[in-house]
């Protein structure tokens, strides 16, 4: 069992360089890329420059245009350097993909082979893979959970985007008011003030539903959303002067920046979650890589 440690821990380090070398040559992928475009850009500007325009005899009666063409071809040497050293290490890069994974497959077939080993010779090896399946069932389980309550979330981050939106209308709207509005301008503010109203209603029930996914996750909601009471509209809309204007604006500019802060707490639960299903698919890998094979 120790030697299946050992071997294990040397795949799953061998698994990281070979996912870092990856992303090595993306990398250099990206910067040949963009060296070839300016290798090709400088090119073109020494074409340019050297052709026989009107511009061109201007310019070389009065000795600029040779300097023109010197400069251009500087940059072009420079550029190809710089395509040059790119291109070196892309092959660099992709050379040392090839050999870790070439690595990789060598220690996982090493690793099947002690499996193989153990399975037929310990006994208490075949305990501990039963266990590990059981456990493995668990974890999966829990990633149905985390991506329940992902969905969740997108459902509420959603709703609140929408009633930002309507919010933002209706605080437009009540600037309007302010400014000397009337009963068009009052209707169509509370229209959307509404709307908003009733995508928060919803938010709050499903933030309720949404919590019982949230077991295992530290969360805070710090919603204070004040809903606009039917007599505050009344004396807004029949008795209108700037004092509710400026109330009511006050309050659309406050629901606004509550909403803001619900969503920023809800997209920080939602990077613990990220986090939550990256260690469980970690620890759903390493217990495949050594016990998976013998599954019933």
């Amino acid at each position: 069992m120790r030697d299946l440690e050992i071997v294990q821990s040397k795949l799953s380090i061998l698994i990281r360089k070979l996912n870092d070398a990856k992303n090595d040559v993306q990398y250099c992928t990206n910067q040949y890329n963009q060296a070839k475009v300016q290798y090709e850009e400088e090119t073109k500007d020494i074409e340019e420059a050297e052709e026989k325009s009107f511009a061109y005899f201007i310019r070389n009666v009065i000795g600029s245009q040779e300097r023109k063409i010197e400069k251009e071809k500087q940059e072009q040497i420079e550029a190809r350097y710089q395509l040059d050293k790119a291109a070196e290490q892309l092959e660099e890069a992709k050379a040392n993909y090839v050999q870790l994974e070439f690595n990789v497959t060598k220690i996982r077939s090493e690793l099947e082979e002690l499996k193989n080993l153990l399975f037929i010779s310990d006994p208490s090896y075949h305990q501990k893979v039963d266990e590990e399946s059981k456990k493995r069932m668990g974890w999966r389980q829990e990633l149905v959970e985390v991506d329940e309550a992902f969905s969740a979330e997108e459902n509420i981050l959603n709703r609140i985007d929408e009633a930002l939106k309507h919010l933002s209308s209706a605080n437009n709207w009540s600037t309007m008011d302010m400014l000397g509005g009337g009963f068009f301008t009052d209707m169509m503010k509370y229209d959307k003030i509404d709307e908003a109203e009733n995508l928060m209603s919803k938010v709050e029930s499903e933030l309720r539903r949404y919590e019982l996914e949230l077991r295992d996750v530290e969360y805070e909601w710090n919603s204070s959303y004040e809903f606009i009471s039917g007599g505050h509209r009344a004396m807004d809309i029949f008795f209108d002067n700037i004092f509710t204007d400026i109330s009511n604006n006050n309050k659309i500019n406050k629901n606004i920046s509550s909403l803001e802060n619900l969503k920023q707490q809800i997209l920080t639960v939602q990077n613990r979650l990220r986090k939550m299903k990256r260690e469980i698919d970690e620890k759903i890998a390493l217990s495949e890589q050594i016990y998976e094979s013998f599954d019933s």
